[in-house]
């Protein structure tokens, strides 16, 4: 796998706003269980676009190789 410079920034700012939105939701929801769901909702998502973004599981325009 050869990644580039752009590769690396795009990871890097996923992996920011994964853990920022976690940081929001942890705050902002004083109930256990939605605190607990947002959390889990975002990680969800962010694996999504992870997946996406590496190998391209749903085949959108903005998957990789």
């Amino acid at each position: 796998m050869d990644w580039s410079f752009i590769d690396f920034f795009i990871m890097s700012f996923l992996i920011f706003a994964c853990l920022f939105s976690i940081f929001i939701a942890y705050n902002k929801f004083d109930q256990h269980k939605k605190r607990s769901l947002w959390i889990i909702l975002i990680f969800i998502l962010f694996l999504m676009l992870w997946a996406e973004m590496a190998v391209g599981i749903f085949d959108s325009p903005i998957a990789g190789d």
